[in-house]
């Protein structure tokens, strides 16, 4: 840690040419200086992180975006990544002169591979201004900063972390936790009674053939490079020839090629589900269905819905965890809707069963993310509460991972302020609340004693995951 008693000096990242007329004195100077300092005193060497540091600093707290335009790496500047009215914006949305620096560390420096390239990190922290009543105390400005050395000078090349901090004393739990943790359970308790899904979706999907839809899957990645435009996926293309079929399959086998909400383990290579792939093939399958509908060829329409409903299917009949509960519900709710529109009181069974099944799809997929929603609900650790009981849930595949993933998060990163501090900030405002970390640790130690060993198995993968990313926000920039 450095001592910031003191001022540094302010860099300008402008050399003065010498002028012809000096040359000769400086020769003269240079051989006395050779007499009486030796040769290599002659030679310059690479500027301290130390001053690079305070040049920064020094930039920052007057808002001097020129300046600080002038330390940036070059090819940053070459390039146009950014231009001096972007650091304008940057200095005046985090209202550097208002902040003053309280400390600095530099962390680590580091050489490429092949030890052409050095860099170094450093952390910086100022003290800032309050952001609103909620948050009495100073605030923080955290800025974790990387530099690199072309032609023995520091450059500043780019932010890894910017993120303001505050305190709170509040104890746990908190009255917003208990109303958000009630409405948590209240969620599931009617969840767990109607069920995520059931056998009500059998009477509308049709025959099936056997075997899984593995292959079918892997053909609508390929496929959908080349079909998606800027509408979207055409009807008519051949993805969604290749989405019904998969559709008609006994069995899906997602989990054999993607892996569920969070990968099982260091080893699991098996990649998330493209999600976006399966929207676009599905909505162009829908409109298929109204296209068939225009021409008069209602049977086929009410195929087309019917295999949609299917499609959701194969996710509900997997352990995938919340995104397959959720996607799979919205898929059966999407083509069950479609099919109680064209469905007529003349249909056989009449129009009654599938209306009320889509209500049902629907009841349960509001449900499920309001659920979600609680655990999601970080302001202020105001999802604590609802964490620790979705992690005490025993056998539960959709919420206890999410809750105890939630614990880590609040636990290891704190949690985001209000919306008020945010936007009175400028940027992201972190909330560090040591009884609530310590809440959150407990309920995370407790549920690690499970007999198994594989929730503290899980535990340890998701802490590592969570350590070494970004959790709140996007990647920082001078912008």
């Amino acid at each position: 840690m450095i001592d910031v008693s003191s001022n540094g000096d302010r860099a300008t990242g402008v050399r003065r040419p010498r002028t012809r007329e000096r040359s000769i004195g400086n020769c003269l100077l240079g051989v006395a200086l050779i007499g009486l300092l030796g040769i290599g005193s002659l030679f310059s060497r690479p500027e301290e992180p130390d001053k690079a540091v305070r040049d920064f600093v020094a930039l920052f707290v007057a808002q001097d975006a020129k300046g600080i335009f002038t330390i940036l790496q070059p090819d940053i500047v070459a390039d146009k990544e950014l231009k001096v009215p972007d650091v304008e914006s940057f200095v005046k949305r985090y209202r550097s002169n208002l902040l003053s620096l309280e400390r600095y560390t530099v962390d680590k420096r580091m050489k490429s591979e092949d030890e052409t390239t050095e860099r170094f990190q450093a952390t910086l922290v100022f003290r800032g201004p309050t952001l609103g009543s909620d948050y009495p105390d100073p605030s923080k400005l955290n800025m974790t900063l990387m530099w690199v050395l072309e032609g023995k000078q520091w450059w500043l090349e780019r932010p890894i972390s910017i993120f303001y901090s505050v305190t709170s004393d509040a104890d746990y739990p908190t009255s917003a936790q208990r109303e958000i943790a009630a409405r948590f359970e209240t969620s599931l308790r009617i969840l767990d009674r109607i069920g995520i899904s059931g056998k009500e979706d059998l009477a509308f999907i049709g025959p099936q053939k056997p075997g899984n839809a593995v292959e079918d899957f892997k053909e609508l990645e390929s496929l959908h490079a080349k079909e998606r435009g800027a509408q979207g996926i055409h009807p008519t293309g051949a993805g969604v020839d290749v989405l019904l079929r998969a559709a008609s399959r006994e069995e899906g086998g997602l989990l054999q090629i993607y892996h569920g909400d969070f990968r099982a383990g260091p080893e699991d290579r098996r990649k998330p589900v493209p999600w976006d792939i399966f929207r676009d093939y599905v909505q162009a399958a829908i409109q298929r269905g109204k296209t068939d509908e225009k021409h008069g060829s209602k049977k086929k329409a009410e195929s087309v819905y019917r295999r949609v409903i299917s499609f959701g299917r194969m996710f509900l009949n997997e352990p995938g965890g919340f995104q397959f509960a959720n996607w799979g519900l919205t898929f059966e709710k999407q083509g069950a809707h479609e099919l109680a529109r064209v469905a007529s009181s003349d249909h056989p069974g009449g129009r009654e069963p599938v209306v009320a099944f889509a209500n049902l799809v629907s009841r349960r997929l509001d449900l499920l993310q309001t659920a979600l929603a609680c655990l999601d609900d970080m302001a202020d650790y105001g999802s604590l509460k609802a964490a620790v009981d979705a992690s005490n849930r025993p056998g539960d595949i959709v919420f206890k991972p999410w809750g105890i993933n939630t614990l880590l998060i609040l636990a290891l990163k704190g949690a985001p302020a209000g919306a008020s501090a945010t936007k009175e900030a400028g940027g992201i405002v972190l909330v560090e609340n040591p009884r609530m970390k310590k809440a959150a640790l407990q309920a995370l130690d407790d549920v690690s004693k499970e007999a198994s060993g594989k929730v503290k198995a899980f535990v340890e993968f998701q802490k590592q995951w969570i350590e070494s990313n970004q959790v709140y926000g996007t990647g920082p920039s001078f912008q």
